[in-house]
């Protein structure tokens, strides 16, 4: 068995968003806790330090930096009963917890998003298979090659097509195995073939009129769905064919990317 870990340059938009959320979450825990302890007060100092430490200590920061300190100050102490005329007020030194401006831990967050790409491979291919070196890259892109033949593949898979299968004969089974897979050829076959004469300035236009850039054979399959065609018995025995209604422009187009035009159906 071989590990290969692969680190991609691009961050994928969903993993991105939560680690966005994960900073701004912690940002909005720590300052409404800082908010919080600056209205405490203490009368002596180690009173403060215990404080500053217990605090610091049950604030995990994992993506930002927060220093704090001690700082006294003089209070007017207020008596319980009236001031005399002209008496000097009482102060009294108390101490308080003073934050530093909360600061984002760029390279904390740079390595979150970087441990955030990686994924591993896990592969049991050969160092060389074949006749070919299969290092690190050559599994990767064998790899990424492998959904273009898995999302074909979905297609078979489909119960419209392998719900109920009434065989008996091995033999019978493995032909029509075959039989699925020459259709499914010939349906990748027009789905390349319209694709590379369609793009984003010229895409085509779906029944539900959404613009396709890169169709599906199934969105092309539904394009050419319900064409009626009305066949007329003549009095002479002969029969003549022709469309329910007129093509749509991009019915005409689509025929057109085969070479066809509408005497295809009459």
């Amino acid at each position: 068995m071989r590990l290969t870990v692969v680190e991609s340059s691009a961050l994928d938009k969903k993993k991105a968003h939560t680690i966005d959320k994960r900073v701004q979450q912690e940002r909005e825990q720590v300052t409404k806790a800082m908010e919080a302890q600056k209205k405490c007060t203490y009368h002596c100092e180690h009173d403060a330090q215990s404080a500053l430490k217990q605090g610091m200590s049950d604030t995990e920061l994992s993506f930002h930096r927060l220093g704090a300190r001690v700082e006294h100050f003089e209070e007017i102490v207020r008596p319980r009963s009236r001031p005399k005329k002209d008496a000097e007020p009482e102060r009294a030194t108390r101490y308080r917890i003073a934050y530093e401006p909360l600061t984002p831990d760029e390279e904390s967050i740079q390595a979150t998003r970087r441990k955030a790409s990686r994924f591993v491979l896990v592969s049991t291919v050969p160092e060389e298979l074949q006749g070919r070196t299969m290092d690190g890259s050559a599994i990767l892109q064998t790899y990424k090659g492998q959904i273009g033949v898995e999302c074909n593949f979905s297609i078979l898979k489909d119960p419209y097509f392998v719900d109920e299968i009434y065989l008996k004969k091995p033999n019978r089974v493995e032909v029509l195995g075959y039989l699925f897979l020459i259709a499914l050829l010939v349906y990748h076959a027009i789905q390349g073939k319209v694709r590379s004469q369609t793009s984003k300035h010229r895409p085509l236009i779906a029944t539900t009129k959404r613009k396709l850039e890169q169709p599906t054979t199934r969105e092309i399959f539904r394009l050419l769905e319900y064409m009626q065609v009305i066949v007329f018995r003549m009095p002479d025995g002969s029969r003549h064919r022709q469309l329910g209604q007129p093509l749509q422009a991009e019915e005409r187009r689509l025929l057109s990317m085969f070479g066809w035009d509408e005497s295809l159906y009459v």
